[in-house]
C-alpha cells in the first residue's frame, strides 16, 4: 500500500502526469494536474477506508479457514493475535494516509498543511475489527472451569470411591489382629 498506492498519489499536482490507482470499490481513480482538495480528497479517504475494511474482512476469513480445526484455546489465541496484527496494519496505513494527504495538500511540504482529521476512517476500521472479533468469539466454545471442591468434600469423594478397598483392608487388619490374639 505505501510503496504502490500512496506513492502514485504524488503525481496528482504535476502537469501532464496523472494518478491511476484502484478505488477498492471495483473501479479506478484516474486524475491529474489538479489540486488535492475537495472531492478528490474525499475519494482518497473513502478509498483508504474501503481498503482497510476489506483487509479486516480478509483477515477474519483467513483466520476462519486456517483455524477451523483448532481446539478452542488455540482458536482464541489466534483470534487475539489476528486482532493485534490488524490493529497494527490499520495504524501503519493510517499513518501513511495522513502523511500523504499532508504532502499533497502542502504541494510537497507536509508541514505547510494542517493535519487531516482521519479519526472517522481510523475508527471505522477499528470498530470493524472489534465487531468481527466479538462475532467470531461467540462461535468459539468456551470450556467452563469446574471449581475445585473443598478439602473435606475431596476426602469424602476419595473414601466413597475407594470404599471397597478400604473395607477389604480393614477386614484383613481385623483378621490379622484376631489371629495374633488367638495364637499368642
Amino acid at each position: 500500500m505505501a510503496n504502490d498506492w500512496f506513492f502514485k498519489w504524488h503525481c496528482i499536482n504535476i502537469e501532464n502526469h496523472h494518478v491511476d490507482v484502484e478505488d477498492f470499490y471495483g473501479g479506478r481513480i484516474t486524475v491529474g494536474g489538479i489540486m488535492f482538495q475537495g472531492q478528490i480528497q474525499d475519494i482518497y479517504w473513502s478509498s483508504v477506508g474501503k481498503h482497510l475494511v476489506d483487509q479486516v474482512h480478509k483477515g477474519f476469513r483467513q483466520w476462519k479457514n486456517e483455524c477451523a480445526d483448532y481446539p478452542p484455546k488455540l482458536k482464541l489465541s489466534a483470534l487475539n493475535a489476528l486482532e493485534t496484527s490488524l490493529n497494527g496494519y490499520i495504524a501503519r496505513v493510517m499513518q501513511n494516509a495522513v502523511t500523504t494527504d499532508a504532502a499533497l495538500r502542502g504541494r510537497g511540504d507536509p508541514s505547510s498543511a494542517p493535519v487531516y482529521n482521519s479519526t472517522g476512517t481510523h475508527s471505522r476500521a477499528n470498530v470493524e475489527v472489534i465487531r468481527l472479533k466479538a462475532a467470531h468469539l461467540a462461535l468459539i466454545p468456551i470450556e467452563e472451569a469446574k471449581p475445585k471442591p473443598s478439602l473435606p468434600k475431596r476426602i469424602e469423594e476419595h473414601f466413597t470411591k475407594w470404599r471397597g478397598v478400604y473395607g477389604g483392608v480393614s477386614l484383613l487388619i481385623a483378621l490379622i489382629g484376631l489371629a495374633i490374639k488367638f495364637f499368642l
